[in-house]
């Protein structure tokens, strides 16, 4: 079934009753309702119990903060942190997944993630509780397993605690591109919204300090590859891993994205949402944006490393990060790593399929992709099909 078909056939369908917007406060709720309406009949319950969740955890997000509000405020990063950096669908999440099993990592969980203003204490067991009857097992839009303790990107809790992020092309895609612009790059941003955004997101990192008890924090946001000059601003000795993957297959996996997380994510109507657009659109602009903001990184804090090599090779990949990075604790992390990837041995990847107009469209504007990383211009392991599919 092509992508926009399947998009039709699932805005027919009722919305999912908890969406992760009832993390937010009453402030940002009320902000999103005003800047994005109308909202889609599908979503009148979702977006009821965001407002009901909401106002039941009104008292525990201001006793978490009166509790421990200034401990949180008062930290110092003991080390700057490391970033995973790349596209989306590149394999940020499968090396983020790797890593994060050596313990001296601190790393942002699914439900911090969807509770950024309710997570310490004890009386988390009460969200966790309600999320984990409702969650799903699986993102959706392949086979990764998700729960509340993996680990999870940043730009979820950020669009909780402020009205920047890139998330909000989900959230609302009648207007994705602007909000892509926007939370990336910043771009048509007053400097006070810039200022809101960097405040809560030094919160959120300071809280993820005093959860971890200093440990040095391991960031996973694709997100983060347009903002490359804002995160060495505030974190000039921060390390960075960007991860690549052959662009035919980070096209197909991304048009998967779309139909998987607009359904339960839209707040708005998507059956029209164009999938290769915005695509071919967010992967050039992002990818052109990173090749040019690359050069502040100092060299010794900056990995490149393909997702091909990362899967045929993963020990090998994980085991230069240590070294370039000088990382402690190595022999001790390669062999949780190894262990995680023996229990994750028998993953299933999503099987691809590509259109010949695809193809075309993503030779002409991803060219300087395969140029720089040397990728071949003919589809690889993917099907190529006369006519659309679902990709």
């Amino acid at each position: 079934m092509p992508p926009s078909e399947r998009l039709k056939e699932a805005a027919e369908q009722p919305a999912p009753p908890l969406h992760p917007l009832g993390g937010c406060d009453l402030e940002t709720f009320r902000h999103y309702s005003e800047e994005n309406a109308p909202f889609s009949e599908r979503t009148q319950k979702m977006r009821s119990a965001c407002r009901t969740g909401i106002m039941v955890r009104k008292p525990f997000t201001l006793y978490e903060k009166w509790r421990w509000g200034k401990q949180v405020q008062a930290r110092r990063f003991a080390k700057d942190p490391i970033f995973i950096l790349g596209h989306w669908r590149s394999g940020t999440t499968h090396l983020h997944n790797l890593l994060s099993q050596d313990p001296q990592f601190g790393w942002l969980s699914f439900y911090q993630a969807n509770m950024p203003l309710n997570m310490l204490g004890k009386k988390v067991a009460i969200g966790r509780f309600i999320m984990k009857q409702s969650m799903p097992k699986t993102r959706g839009f392949d086979n990764v397993s998700i729960g509340l303790d993996t680990p999870q990107e940043d730009d979820l809790a950020m669009a909780n605690l402020n009205p920047i992020s890139e998330f909000k092309t989900y959230y609302f895609p009648r207007e994705a591109k602007r909000h892509f612009y926007e939370s990336v790059f910043f771009r048509s941003l007053s400097d006070e919204t810039i200022d809101t955004f960097t405040a809560a997101y030094l919160q959120l990192l300071k809280k993820l300090d005093y959860f971890h008890h200093g440990k040095q924090l391991l960031l996973k946001n694709p997100a983060s590859t347009g903002r490359i000059p804002f995160l060495l601003k505030h974190f000039p000795n921060a390390k960075f891993i960007h991860i690549i993957r052959n662009p035919f297959k980070v096209f197909t996996s991304s048009s998967l994205r779309y139909i998987g997380a607009l359904p339960p994510f839209s707040w708005q109507n998507f059956e029209d949402f164009d999938i290769d657009d915005h695509v071919l659109e967010f992967y050039e602009q992002l990818m052109k944006g990173y090749l040019k903001d690359r050069a502040q990184i100092p060299r010794e804090n900056l990995i490149e490393t393909r997702f091909e090599d990362l899967t045929k090779q993963p020990l090998d990949e994980i085991n230069r990060i240590y070294q370039q990075f000088d990382l402690p604790g190595k022999l001790s992390g390669l062999e949780k790593i190894s262990e995680y990837l023996e229990t994750n041995r028998d993953y299933q990847k999503n099987t691809h399929q590509i259109t010949e107009h695809q193809v075309t469209a993503i030779r002409r504007r991803w060219r300087f992709a395969f140029d720089e990383w040397g990728y071949p211009d003919t589809p690889q392991g993917i099907d190529v099909v006369n006519s659309p599919t679902s990709s």
